[in-house]
């Protein structure tokens, strides 16, 4: 709730422009995010933050953050948060004016959104794939997505966007030259404007229904709609505002103009004209317009001195657009009046204009281009980091299982322990138990009969007592009774003499009596009075008594509840910070190890003096998936025969890197060592040793390598090789030759039961070129999951024989990179070319 409390804050703050505000609060909710498991508010936090960035024209960060959040949507499949993230990183290359990657993004979103049945932002999503195609030119798309959208609008009933549509569509069929379609679309705007009396739009699509059909030269009809134009103008011109005044004066002075109505249409041009005295740009406009009428009526003369206006205005203000037709126009008039050299020096300053035009946009095409490619070389590189982090994230949390396994196991054992000395506690707990209630059975029996006999003697004692203590009562009784009658007989006669005396008494004090009961009452009655105020006012004071300690009970209460509450925070804080800091060096430790394993496979690899020493002309390609590589090269040189190796492992990675630095160690032991130089054999002996080191026959494991390796040595100019390969072929190309040979290897890896290796002699001559390599640069796929392919691989080696072997490391290493695209690399990669 925090998070999402924060998140709202985050966005209220970037809608209202509070940018430093806006990402404190990101800051906090991602802090927060670090321990918790709120997946789907860390995406929206990322998001947010590519929100931020792309508003505050920070396109690295923004991108960053878009990026991240796509990595996060796809790691936990979380497919409809990815919807969104597309969709913003359609609108943020929109608005870096990269259209063809923004289209690519809101695509990948309508298709997840189509696969999904997903509604949400889905009608947008369309309509900015239809705006983007046509600004694409691709109008074919452009069109589909447009009629998807006119369905969606008549079926919701939405009038507004659904014209916008027709507008668009009208404009495509138009720009395509399907006039028939252009015709029907503005049929449909007509009959709307006509409804909602918008004046200028029903003038508008008459005049572009008079082009439509004199473009499709059906002059009737093109005069027609010319003539409504007209007519419908002359009607409402004068209800309305100016500056739709001067688009419905220009509007029929073109459609009078279209129906060789000259005079006519000069009224309008120049009505138009009056009312554009400070509109300088759509005076220079209207004065090509008056032009055209003045050449189209045969007055050339007064065409120019217009025409040359439209020019000064138009030179002053650089508007290229309304020169380029201009100097058109002064282009016919001259030839016209065959003036061949005026009429030739508008034409080439019309061609000029067209030619700096069409460089302006070349220049924005390009500029466009490298901008792309910029963009898409920054995203490639955050996929990468990203990726890396994935990974690195992934062996981390590898680690951490293992290391959890371990304490795991610990545990049971010293719970074991602790449980097997429990149980022998417990047996001879057990053991005692019984001994000692034995004993207490036998001494409860006899503690039995002595009980009972003392009880006997204390029985016949007890009663004598009782015999003589009843005797001396009764005898005791005897003596009070007759002392009791004497007195009584003595208080019987004292008790008349006060009766007597009482009696005369009473008689006197009644009448004092009588008054004073009076005043008594009377008092009685003020104190009752008294005390009944006094009750009441107890009540209520006893009331809010009780209200004021229930108060008290429930503040205090609040108050600890409170305080508890801040010390499991405190207490939550100190652990957070004491998990991020063990992390932080975990993570350190990790790198630590990373950097190691590195250092250690560069040591294990040949050394460039060794290679350059070794070699004829060559190339190494050498791009590992991770930080550490499962592929590798060998190379060593035993008497006067040179024996070099290109190996893929399974795996890539830290496990990869094991394999690798196991089979060097292996290679080095059987040639080096042990003088081994047929590949054959180097491959048979190479497959005991792994199978030996990782036991596979008894734990089952199936790990191995892929390799293809070569021996040669030099007799008579020629070279002698013989090549033997683990499921890798190797290229030959002969100088004398223009066809690639592709000579197979073993269909066994190593690592395989009982494998069969076979090897191949050849003659080299100068000149000729082999090239070997492992499988990651023909299995690496594209975006759509495209590999290269073998085929195209050799393809590429053929076409690039007659460079340097420098130059064709570069043209593979570019055309690998061109193929991915924005895919991320699934394997390690190496390729080996020499030329003898």
């Amino acid at each position: 709730m925090k998070i999402a409390k924060l998140n709202q804050q985050f966005a209220k703050a970037i809608e209202q422009g509070q940018y430093v505000r806006a990402e404190e609060y990101g800051t906090k909710a991602l802090k927060f995010e670090e321990t918790s498991l709120s997946v789907e508010e860390r995406i929206k936090t990322l998001m947010l933050f590519g929100k931020l960035y792309t508003q505050t024209n920070k396109i690295s960060k923004a991108l960053t953050y878009y990026l991240q959040a796509e990595n996060l949507c796809q790691s936990f499949n979380a497919e409809k948060h990815l919807v969104t993230v597309y969709s913003l990183l359609g609108y943020f290359y929109k608005k870096q004016n990269l259209t063809q990657k923004s289209v690519q993004y809101f695509r990948q979103a309508y298709k997840i959104q189509k696969k999904n049945n997903y509604q949400d932002n889905r009608y947008k999503i369309i309509a900015e794939l239809a705006n983007g195609y046509t600004v694409l030119e691709d109008y074919v798309q452009a069109q589909v997505f447009y009629e998807i959208l006119i369905a969606n609008y008549r079926k919701k009933r939405q009038k507004k966007q659904e014209i916008e549509v027709i507008e668009q569509l009208a404009v495509i069929a138009t720009i395509t030259e399907n006039y028939t379609k252009a015709i029907g679309y503005q049929s449909l705007l007509l009959k709307h404007f006509q409804k909602q009396k918008n004046s200028v739009r029903v003038s508008e699509i008459y005049n572009d229904l008079g082009f439509l059909y004199q473009r499709k030269k059906d002059a009737p009809g093109a005069l027609s709609y010319f003539n409504l134009s007209t007519e419908f103008t002359q009607q409402k011109i004068t209800k309305l505002p100016q500056s739709n005044k001067i688009t419905l004066l220009v509007n029929t002075g073109v459609a009078y103009t279209n129906i060789e109505s000259f005079s006519k249409a000069k009224k309008y041009f120049r009505q138009a004209l009056r009312m554009t005295e400070p509109q300088e740009i759509k005076q220079a406009e209207i004065y090509n317009y008056l032009g055209a009428n003045y050449y189209l009526s045969g007055n050339n003369p007064q065409a120019l001195n217009v025409v040359e206006k439209a020019i000064e205005i138009a030179s002053s203000k650089k508007a290229w657009s309304i020169l380029l037709i201009s100097y058109d126009l002064l282009s016919r008039i001259y030839k016209a009046e065959e003036n061949k050299k005026r009429a030739r020096d508008y034409q080439n300053k019309y061609l000029e204009v067209e030619k700096k035009l069409e460089q302006e946009k070349q220049q924005l095409k390009r500029a466009a281009s490298q901008n792309l490619k910029l963009m898409e070389q920054q995203e490639a590189r955050i996929k990468r980091v990203l990726a890396e982090q994935r990974q690195l994230k992934e062996l981390k949390d590898s680690q951490e299982k293992q290391k959890k396994d371990l304490e795991l196991k610990n545990n049971l054992v010293k719970l074991q322990t602790k449980e097997l000395a429990l149980l022998k506690k417990a047996q001879e707990l057990s053991l005692a138990n019984a001994q000692r209630t034995q004993l207490e059975k036998v001494r409860q029996k006899q503690a039995l009969l002595i009980s009972q006999g003392k009880l006997r003697e204390a029985n016949l004692a007890k009663a004598k007592t009782q015999a003589a203590l009843e005797l001396e009562r009764k005898e005791a009784e005897k003596k009070l009774q007759a002392k009791e009658n004497q007195k009584q007989m003595a208080l019987l006669t004292s008790q008349k003499k006060l009766q007597q005396q009482e009696i005369t008494r009473q008689k006197e004090r009644a009448k004092f009596a009588v008054g004073i009961i009076i005043s008594v009452v009377c008092i009685l009655g003020l104190v009752v009075f008294m005390l009944f105020i006094t009750n009441r006012n107890r009540r209520k004071l006893k009331k809010q008594k009780a209200q004021i300690e229930e108060q008290n009970f429930e503040i205090t209460s609040q108050n600890e509840e409170l305080h508890q509450q801040q010390e499991e925070i405190m207490a939550q804080r100190d652990n957070i910070e004491k998990k991020n800091t063990q992390l932080n060096a975990q993570h350190h430790h990790i790198q630590q190890s990373i950097k190691a394993a590195l250092t250690i496979q560069r040591a294990v690899l040949p050394t460039i003096k060794k290679v350059n020493d070794l070699l004829p002309e060559h190339f190494i390609l050498y791009r590992p998936k991770d930080v550490v590589s499962g592929d590798f090269y060998w190379l060593v040189k035993v008497e006067n025969r040179t024996t070099l190796a290109v190996v893929d492992c399974t795996g890539h990675g830290v496990p990869g890197a094991f394999m690798a630095v196991m089979g060097n160690s292996s290679l080095n032991s059987i040639v080096r060592d042990n003088k081994v130089k047929e590949p054959a054999t180097i491959l048979t002996l190479l497959n005991e040793e792994i199978e030996m080191l990782l036991s596979q026959k008894e734990k089952g494991y199936k790990n191995g390598m892929d390799m293809a390796i070569i021996t040669w040595e030099e007799k008579q100019n020629q070279i002698e090789m013989v090549f033997a390969g683990a499921k890798r072929p190797l290229y030959l190309f002969a100088h004398n030759s223009n066809e690639l040979q592709h000579i197979k290897g073993s269909r066994h890896s190593i690592g395989s039961i009982s494998p069969v290796f076979t090897q191949n002699h050849l003659t080299l001559n100068k000149g000729d070129t082999i090239y070997l390599c492992s499988d990651g640069y023909c299995d690496q796929n594209n975006v759509n999951r495209k590999k290269f392919g073998s085929k195209r691989f050799e393809k590429l080696l053929s076409e690039c024989q007659d460079q340097k072997m420098e130059k064709q490391k570069e043209v593979i290493d570019q055309a690998l990179s061109d193929h991915m695209g924005e895919a991320s690399q699934r394997d390690d990669v190496i390729v080996v070319g020499l030329r003898f």
